[in-house]
């Protein structure tokens, strides 16, 4: 099935970026990612990150900031 989706520059880059890596095709990474994607929520959330600083106080983010930070999480 075609869709269309309106992708911010960046990320667009970093999944053409991703392809180009893995050699794969960016339809085969976004499937995959989606798949993951979805697989995984309905196991609950995913572990939060150790902090390297435990104990220290952290900065005030925004929603979409924490998302961002997280957004690489898991892929090292």
């Amino acid at each position: 099935m075609r869709t269309t989706l309106d992708l911010p520059e960046p990320l667009y880059r970093r999944l053409k970026l991703k392809a180009a890596q893995e050699g794969k095709t960016l339809r085969e990474v976004v499937i995959h990612l989606l798949e993951e994607g979805l697989g995984r929520a309905p196991k609950g959330p995913r572990p939060l990150p150790k902090v390297a600083e435990a104990g220290r106080r952290l900065p005030v983010r925004s929603h979409a900031e924490l998302w961002e930070l997280l957004e690489g999480y898991g892929d090292t």
